[in-house]
């Protein structure tokens, strides 16, 4: 696959689509299980030139370990709620219409009830293949 200049960065992925395959291959998880599988994603990138000394952009980009840039988390999830927006994905509800929540754990795995709940997400059935994949923001606001 060829590499697009957009931004000023190459971006050897399509974000929008990285995420369809992930649900796809995952069914239901959550927003940050995500976001971790798409920093992975980008640090596995080859990258040439020297680390930057900030971590941070002005920007609101961050620089991953291997000196490439990506997204925020905040960034990250207005993608998710452009692709809710479009009818791409979906909260998992539980029986009785509710949305399926989980309470969220800290890094060390413990239970952190300071932490917004962790609510889970899939595809909308049917709508793995829709065209409004390829360009999240004409999907959700036409």
């Amino acid at each position: 696959m060829a590499h697009k200049a957009v931004g000023g960065y190459a971006q050897p992925f399509q974000l929008s689509l990285f995420i369809r395959d992930y649900l796809v291959g995952r069914g239901e998880t959550w927003a940050f299980d995500i976001y971790r599988a798409y920093l992975e994603l980008v640090d596995s990138i080859p990258y040439s030139k020297k680390k930057q000394r900030s971590r941070k952009r002005p920007d609101g980009s961050v620089y991953s370990k291997s000196g490439r840039i990506h997204m925020s988390y905040a960034g990250f999830r207005s993608k998710l709620y452009m692709a809710r927006k479009a009818g791409l994905i979906e909260y998992v509800l539980n029986a009785d219409g509710t949305i399926r929540e989980e309470p969220a754990v800290d890094t060390a795995g413990n239970y952190a009830p300071h932490l917004a709940k962790t609510k889970f997400l899939r595809i909308v059935p049917g709508r793995e293949d829709d065209p409004g994949w390829s360009n999240l923001k004409r999907a959700a606001y036409g």
